[in-house]
C-alpha cells in the first residue's frame, strides 16, 4: 500500500487499508490475550505504521494524534 498510497484520496487509502490490514488485526483479537508483551509491541507498531500510510506522514512523526485522528 505504502508503494502505490500518492495515487489516492485519503478516505479511499483508509478504506482500503482498513479492509486489508486492520480487520486481520482486530478479527480474532482474543487469542492477543496472554501473548508476551514484545508480540504486542510488534503489533502495535504494525498498526502505527499503517496510520502513517493512511495518512501519508513521516515516519519520525508521533502516531498517537493519528490514530486519534482516524479513530
Amino acid at each position: 500500500i505504502r508503494h502505490i498510497r500518492n495515487f489516492f484520496t485519503e478516505d479511499f487509502a483508509s478504506e482500503l487499508t482498513r479492509c486489508l490490514v486492520l480487520l486481520r488485526l482486530d478479527y480474532c483479537n482474543s487469542p492477543f490475550h496472554g501473548l508476551p508483551s514484545y508480540i504486542l509491541t510488534l503489533l502495535q507498531r504494525a498498526q502505527n505504521r499503517v496510520v502513517k500510510v493512511v495518512l501519508n506522514i513521516s515516519n519520525s512523526s508521533s502516531s498517537t494524534y493519528s490514530l486519534i485522528q482516524l479513530h
